[in-house]
């Protein structure tokens, strides 16, 4: 008995020990300029029900008993509302205006959305977008400053886990706080679903990396980079100088390797080569045994009729290639012939760092284009590239260095004809700037559907270096209008 009165007074003691803990949880509190504000207006602010949050773009918020604090980064701006009015604090200590109103001595802002996959398949570009993004933010405020405008970028971003609903999701929540440029989505599927709503509502939609024939046409999607067609050219070319001639195709179903696969067809029967029918897979694959063993099949043909020099493996896709290298790696006859790839595993760290599929990649070869960066503007992506190595601890893509130039070109645009222009206008101030534009990814010129004009490529290629595998440039197409298009080892 007494055992058991003393295992209940221990039992009570923790109870009272972590109920005590609990109560000594501290209250919110407002800090620094937050605190500055409530101290001014104590009434009208209320008390702390949170304690202060971070937004994705950035900005500080914290709840009170009555209304919201705000401190925006963009601009070193600190306000609290109630829903109807807004406090400042501005040059003359705090002000009340209008949520709709703004004073003179206000930065106006220019909100910017970036629709990126953080958390999806294709996560590497998403990550080297953001970050280009938030770079771009830095320095287009920096130059607004220097020049006196009170105007103010303000990038907000949402991850789309590349999934055309959430794409979908993160536009509609973008245009809700007024964004009338959006940048990405990455993928043409993602494109395809944000672009009806894009076009009923007003929203230029800028994607870094969409290459879909099906989507070239005059509306309110620009892609800062060369369509399915030009990489189809990229690709075959290499095939061609490689002495390919019958290529097994495999490809993930979906708008964009579709449409890759599709030109690359074109590209290599208007060179003299043939293309199997190939295997096509849905975009949830799981399981690519099946696949594999369709692939294995064509392959095994292909062989037997050409040789294992002359036949070629093409392989569109996003990060899940990596699971099919994992079942295919076993395949003798798979590991035999060559392997070529397209922009959506260029540079994927997915691969890279899975180390069976890295060593078959390599073994392989599977060099795959990615719209690339002309040497004759290395003085203008060489600084930003390394300011973003520095951060991923690897080269960002060409890719994400576009998400830099579209920011660039839609706040001129804007500077051009202003906040309240009509949409038309500021669209197209928008293709009139990026038509004479030259920026990091150099001349950013679109044709008449909108799609970037100039195709150089890099082709990437996974290597072991070191006891890891990496990824290397290891050659170039250059495609200029107006020159010979040719492979530059």
């Amino acid at each position: 008995m007494r055992r058991l009165f003393i295992t209940a007074m221990v039992a009570l003691g923790a109870i009272l020990i972590l109920s005590g803990t609990a109560l000594a949880q501290p209250k919110p509190e407002f800090k620094m300029g937050f605190k500055s504000l409530s101290d001014q207006i104590p009434a009208i602010v209320g008390e702390p029900v949170e304690d202060e949050q971070s937004s994705p773009s950035g900005d500080s918020l914290q709840r009170t008993t009555r209304g919201l604090m705000v401190w925006r980064k963009v601009d070193n701006w600190t306000a609290f509302t109630d829903g109807q009015f807004t406090w400042v604090v501005g040059p003359t200590g705090v002000q009340r205006r209008l949520n709709a109103e703004r004073f003179p001595w206000e930065a106006r802002e220019m909100v910017v959305g970036a629709l990126v996959s953080l958390t999806g398949s294709w996560s590497s570009l998403g990550e080297s977008s953001a970050l280009a993004a938030d770079l771009a933010q830095e320095d287009i405020n920096g130059y607004l400053a220097e020049i006196g405008s009170k105007t103010r970028l303000r990038v907000e971003v949402r991850d789309t886990k590349l999934d055309p609903a959430a794409a979908l999701a993160g536009m509609q929540e973008l245009a809700s706080l007024g964004a009338r440029v959006v940048v990405g989505p990455q993928s043409s599927s993602e494109a395809a679903t944000v672009k009806p709503f894009a076009d009923e509502n007003s929203i230029l939609v800028v994607s870094q990396s969409s290459t879909a024939g099906s989507l070239a046409e005059p509306d309110n999607l620009f892609r800062f980079t060369p369509n399915d067609a030009l990489e189809g050219q990229a690709i075959a070319a290499l095939m061609g100088e490689d002495g390919i001639e019958f290529v097994v195709p495999v490809w993930r179903a979906d708008a964009g390797n579709e449409g890759l696969q599709i030109a690359t067809r074109r590209s290599l029967e208007a060179m003299g080569a043939k293309m199997a029918e190939g295997v096509r897979y849905d975009a949830t694959t799981q399981d690519f045994g099946p696949v594999v063993a369709a692939l294995l099949l064509q392959v095994n043909q292909a062989v037997e009729q050409n040789g294992a020099k002359s036949v070629g493996v093409y392989l569109a896709g996003f990060d899940e290639v990596t699971s099919l290298f994992n079942r295919a790696q076993s395949e003798a006859a798979l590991g035999a012939v060559r392997w070529y790839g397209s922009d959506g595993v260029a540079l994927s760290e997915v691969l890279a760092r899975n180390a069976q599929a890295a060593s078959f990649a390599a073994r392989v070869g599977y060099p795959n284009p990615i719209f690339g960066l002309d040497v004759r503007a290395r003085e203008k992506w060489e600084p930003l590239s390394n300011r973003m190595s520095a951060v991923l601890g690897r080269e960002p893509e060409a890719f994400a260095l576009g998400v830099y130039d579209a920011l660039w070109v839609a706040a001129l645009a804007n500077q051009t004809v202003g906040e309240s222009a009509p949409f038309d206008a500021l669209k197209q101030a928008f293709v009139q700037t990026a038509n004479s534009y030259y920026g990091v990814t150099a001349w950013t010129g679109l044709d008449d559907a909108g799609d970037r004009v100039v195709a150089t490529f890099d082709y990437w290629v996974v290597r072991e270096e070191g006891g890891a595998f990496r990824w290397v440039r290891v050659a170039r197409y250059d495609g200029t209008p107006g020159s010979e298009a040719k492979v530059l080892r």
